[in-house]
């Protein structure tokens, strides 16, 4: 029996370590993407799909702005027939969607005029019945979701493509923006009732969460393939968290949390990633209800705009100490094959000596 109780003790000491998520599977390597310090002055908004690929919008130091891949790769920038672009959106496909602002005569606009794909192709604009569209999100079916305002008649509504309407103002809604499409073809939205409620919805008005419980704000939501709805959302008491759905709790300020940013993402896998502060007043990028990405314990010193993808890699945008901006990557470390194999070796061990001690 000592001898099965001391194999025991040995094997509990040995695999601790190994299938340590805090050692292992949610540990992380961090590798630059692009930083300002060869050319580029700003960014805004990374997205990344599940080949790796990361999008988004920059500004160089030459005042030229436009839309950019992985490490600096233009997509489409403000040197041809465009001057200004909103924050892109990517689907897995690899197709890019922005607003965007073509040159006019006479002067620059300075709102987007239209939607497009990749290198300039034009999916909707307002030479039609639209006055403004903006904040696209896209599909892995190529439909786009986007938030767009009447010429006339002050309507403001969501649509896909090139205007189906999937919801409009007018009726219990007075306002409706930030949609998000899934491949379900599901939209989810952020949107202002005529009474003056104001919640999360989906689709036709289907509602998700609203203002008339314990919540009285949101931030513009994330989410998944099966419908997982995940956000910030503030309490009217004061203090805010990260939720999904119709409250379910992600991680909220009466923890280890001080303050969350407003920026959410949430994979198909059901990782909520965000970035917060600590109590202890440490800022860094969290998942779920806290497993640490990284934090200003080294060389960063602030965090923005999370995406993951499925294979829970994260694009984000740091700044540092030193002044650098850049964007990020965050990828997960697995679980070595040769720990398995080693813990089940130990495990084995312990049938052996336990079988040895029968007979």
């Amino acid at each position: 029996m000592k001898g099965i109780y001391l194999l025991g003790v040995i094997c509990a000491l040995a695999i601790t370590p190994l299938f340590s998520s805090s050692a292992y599977a949610m540990s992380y390597t961090i590798t630059t993407i692009i930083d300002n310090s060869g050319g580029f002055h700003s960014f805004r908004g990374p997205v990344i799909n599940n080949s790796g690929t990361v999008a988004y919008h920059a500004l160089l130091d030459t005042d030229v702005t436009g839309i950019y891949t992985d490490t600096g790769t233009v997509v489409i920038d403000s040197s041809g027939a465009f001057h200004l672009f909103g924050d892109p959106a990517l689907n897995n496909n690899g197709t890019l969607v922005y607003s965007g602002s073509p040159d006019v005569p006479g002067g620059e606009s300075g709102l987007y005029s239209g939607l497009y794909t990749d290198s300039g192709n034009l999916l909707v604009d307002t030479s039609g019945i639209f006055s403004f569209v903006g904040d696209p999100s896209i599909n892995d079916n190529g439909v786009v979701a986007y938030q767009g305002q009447h010429d006339s008649g002050g309507i403001i509504g969501i649509y896909t493509d090139t205007g189906t309407p999937v919801i409009e103002s007018g009726g219990v809604f007075d306002a409706v923006e930030n949609p998000v499409i899934n491949n379900d073809g599901t939209v989810a939205y952020r949107a202002l009732l005529d009474t003056g409620g104001f919640g999360i919805y989906k689709d036709a008005g289907a509602l998700v969460i609203d203002n008339s419980g314990i919540f009285n704000w949101f931030e513009p939501p994330a989410m998944n393939d099966i419908g997982t709805v995940a956000y910030k959302a503030y309490f009217d008491i004061g203090g805010s968290g990260i939720y999904t759905d119709a409250g379910t709790i992600v991680a909220d300020e009466n923890g280890m949390f001080n303050f969350f940013n407003f920026e959410v993402d949430i994979n198909n896998n059901g990782t909520v990633v965000y970035s917060a502060e600590l109590d202890t007043g440490e800022w860094g990028i969290f998942t779920d209800a806290g497993t640490l990405v990284v934090d200003d314990s080294g060389e960063f010193s602030d965090f923005r705009s999370m995406s993951i993808n499925d294979n829970g890699e994260i694009a984000f945008i740091a700044y540092l100490d030193d002044g650098t901006q850049g964007i990020y990557l965050a990828s997960p470390i697995p679980i070595p094959s040769a720990a398995w194999l080693f813990g089940s070796g130990l495990l084995g061990l312990i049938g052996i000596a336990r079988r040895k001690k029968l007979d």
